[in-house]
């Protein structure tokens, strides 16, 4: 049998294997993004606001509506307020078997459910700000920052409102 010598690999022929390579590598990584994405939750908060405290006041609370717009549950794992406090607490409010309201520290963080929202409010859940470095006073914004179980940090400016008593009947 007669040899017959193989015609060396031109850079084309030798190119096009590696560059198809490269674009099934390139769509595999931005489906798994568009994927990874979809199902991951997403947090928009809504009306946040805080009271005034008096001069001798060692916490505050601040109160929000916190709206998860994913398919998935989050978790707000804890929250943070350097400026204005030493640490921040998620807190809830309950009534015990004598009627009486009782504050405590949420273990395990506020989950959010998918495509719903928690409301946190006086008397309900809220953060508290504890070790007050100044008084909170009407008109002041406090920079927060609320750690997510899956995901991003988020930023939010909360604005302090005038502690208005209401009259009890």
């Amino acid at each position: 049998m007669p040899m017959t010598a193989k015609a060396p690999k031109t850079n084309r022929q030798i190119k096009e294997p590696e560059m198809l390579k490269r674009k099934v590598l390139m769509t595999g990584l931005v489906l798994g993004c568009l994927w990874s994405g979809a199902a991951q939750a997403d947090v928009d908060v809504k009306g946040p606001y805080s009271f005034a405290t008096s001069g001798k006041a060692m916490i505050g609370a601040a109160f929000m509506t916190i709206a998860n717009t994913g398919e998935t549950e989050e978790k707000i794992i804890s929250a943070s307020a350097p400026e204005v406090c030493d640490h921040v607490e998620i807190h809830s409010m309950s009534e015990n078997d004598a009627g009486v309201m009782q504050m405590r520290k949420l273990q395990g963080g506020l989950a959010i459910p998918p495509s719903g929202e928690v409301e946190l409010k006086p008397m309900g859940f809220h953060f508290m700000l504890i070790g007050l470095k100044a008084p909170l006073t009407e008109g002041q914004v406090i920079d927060m920052t609320l750690e997510r179980e899956s995901g991003d940090p988020v930023k939010i400016s909360v604005p302090v409102r005038p502690r208005v008593m209401t009259k009890v009947e």
